[in-house]
């Protein structure tokens, strides 16, 4: 492992709060998910968690660790599809904007 990666991973370890913080969000997530209570709003913190996850792969480690991450993000968006209409205030200028106008026109 790099020298610098060593110094981001600690880091990222040494304030006690962040790691159990983080943990508790992807348990309160999961159990949202299995409920599917508030399964958007979990998929939407999960993909935040992903994305930075994603980055520090891209930035300090080798591609290997990245390409898990993009398969782990393939998966997130693939689950994320079946509550499309919950996030079209978030997605403005998504997919559903262009779906809703093109059925204007038919």
């Amino acid at each position: 492992m790099p020298e610098e990666v060593g110094r981001v991973i600690g880091a990222i370890f040494t304030p006690s709060y962040q790691m159990p913080l983080f943990e508790t969000i992807e348990t309160i997530c999961g159990i949202a998910l299995l409920t599917t209570r508030f399964a958007a709003l979990a998929l939407i913190l999960l993909a935040i968690i992903t994305v930075q996850i994603l980055l520090f792969h891209l930035t300090y480690t080798y591609i290997g660790g990245s390409v898990i991450q993009f398969v782990f993000a393939a998966i997130l968006v693939y689950v994320m599809f079946p509550y499309e209409d919950r996030y079209e205030g978030i997605l403005k200028l998504s997919y559903l904007a262009i779906k809703k106008k093109a059925l204007k026109f038919h």
